[in-house]
């Protein structure tokens, strides 16, 4: 019964996954690689716990020099939590 739930959980987990990476897929598909929304759509999935390699992908593919590093999006999301906090 164990190995039951926990297929069925690991299956739940691998469906929202796809789901989250298709939203993110079709955010950046709106963005059109300009540099504001890719920083913001990379500060929020920074914010929602996706590796940072995942969030290093999306930011290889973008299209031109957008001179965002994965260091800036941590730091702007770091940024925006302390000001939630405030």
């Amino acid at each position: 019964m164990c190995h039951s739930v926990r297929v069925a959980t690991d299956t739940l987990d691998a469906i929202r996954l796809q789901e989250t990476l298709q939203k993110y897929s079709y955010l950046y598909d709106l963005s059109r690689s300009e540099k504001e929304k890719v920083h913001d759509q990379a500060v929020a999935m920074c914010l929602d716990g996706q590796p940072l390699s995942l969030i290093r992908q999306l930011l290889e593919v973008a299209v031109g020099p957008l001179d965002i590093s994965p260091k800036a999006v941590v730091q702007s999301a770091v940024g925006n939590i302390i000001s939630a906090l405030r």
